[in-house]
């Protein structure tokens, strides 16, 4: 969506979704779509019965036939696999080149065994495939090279590292410090008590059984955890924290919009993750200033330089992770130092910095297209790029 806000004159855009099909009126109704239709972008959506068939990939290419664009960017696993096929079928029957570009946004262990086999296969179609991680990227392809487009050569290598980014802009800023005591008000929160905060999905790759008992380790009436987010794991962690007698010391906050001013409500930020691609909530709390402690996995030891910006620990330990989070709690001056590092290192995350790199490559793979053959497209001329989602 940030992108989407940041597009030069030469490049049109459009959006296409594929959503469950018992989710389609949901979230048409939650107003899913709207920061799309707010930035002049169309949205087409493709209702899927199933993840993957053949009426949805004739129906995407029914699209691409109708719309006719010179880039399509895939940033999920069902929609590139989608955008693949449909995409070499565009370039078959219509005789027109079509540069796709797909992506890996999370390691592959977030993959069934079933999409991870269809990735493979249908690999081959893509233009370029961009990773969010050097981590992300090794694990599918044994070697990693960030994306310079200064240097970007159409052909030369077929993947490349090309970190997620953020807003910097709305981190950190005077309203969301502004709304510190407030937040921490509401959460029942003494001036001598200390909250950790993790913002992420309820789901096995996020470790939240760790990071409760990771409290509970901690054994520190005065050490709060706020978790931010849902996800099908909800009731369980609920039941480990009664388990864990820790109830009174946890706040399952839901999905919310206020994200910045939380985490300038919170003292650390922490991520139990078992695996990852490149966490933009990590991203997002560095450049609220909040030291974090985190497990050393894809992307994230990318980020933090241990003793810098935060603290790393391996994952599924966490004795370590209580251990880490102590060792902060127990020295402010420390604190306060990440905290500067932390949000110098997010700058290198901007989305305005990823948004110019970006249109860059379009116009790189525009003007020498490796899977076509017709004339370059001249610098003027408008670039039509549907992002599917």
């Amino acid at each position: 969506m940030g992108y989407a806000r940041r597009l030069p004159p030469d490049v049109r855009a459009e959006g296409l979704f594929f959503v469950p099909a018992d989710r389609e009126a949901a979230a048409v109704a939650e107003g899913a779509f709207e920061p799309y239709h707010r930035c002049g972008v169309p949205v087409h959506i493709l209702s899927l019965r199933r993840r993957i068939s053949l009426g949805s990939i004739f129906a995407c290419y029914r699209y691409l036939r109708d719309s006719s664009p010179d880039i399509v960017h895939a940033q999920h696993a069902i929609p590139s696999i989608h955008c693949r096929v449909a995409g070499l079928l565009y370039r078959i029957l219509c005789r027109r080149r079509l540069v796709i570009i797909t992506e890996h946004r999370n390691a592959p262990q977030n993959l069934s065994r079933p999409a991870r086999f269809l990735q493979r296969l249908t690999e081959p179609a893509a233009t370029l495939v961009l990773c969010s991680s050097a981590g992300v990227e090794r694990a599918y392809y044994r070697s990693a090279e960030l994306l310079d487009p200064a240097r970007f050569v159409p052909g030369r290598r077929r993947h490349y590292t090309f970190h997620n980014s953020i807003d910097t802009s709305l981190l950190g800023t005077p309203s969301a410090v502004s709304a510190r005591p407030a937040l921490r008000a509401q959460l029942g929160l003494s001036d001598g008590d200390v909250l950790l905060i993790c913002v992420a999905r309820f789901v096995p790759q996020k470790a939240h059984d760790d990071l409760l008992h990771t409290l509970a380790l901690l054994n520190n009436p005065a050490v709060h955890l706020a978790l931010v987010g849902e996800g099908p794991l909800e009731a369980e962690l609920r039941s480990v924290v009664d388990r864990l007698g820790v109830s009174g010391r946890v706040s399952f906050l839901g999905p919310r919009d206020d994200v910045p001013a939380l985490l300038s409500a919170a003292d650390l930020f922490v991520l139990a993750s078992r695996w990852e691609g490149l966490s933009k909530a990590l991203l997002e709390a560095l450049a609220a200033g909040l030291p974090c402690v985190a497990t050393a996995v894809e992307g994230t030891e990318e980020v933090i330089s241990s003793g810098t910006e935060g603290l790393l620990v391996p994952p599924n330990q966490p004795e370590q992770l209580a251990a880490a989070v102590a060792s902060l709690l127990a020295d402010p001056p420390r604190r306060t130092r990440m905290s500067a590092a932390a949000r110098e290192r997010a700058a290198a995350f901007s989305i305005d910095h990823q948004a110019e790199a970006l249109w860059a490559l379009y116009r790189a793979l525009t003007r020498d297209v490796t899977s076509g053959t017709s004339a370059p497209m001249p610098d003027t001329a408008e670039r039509s790029t549907p992002c599917a989602e």
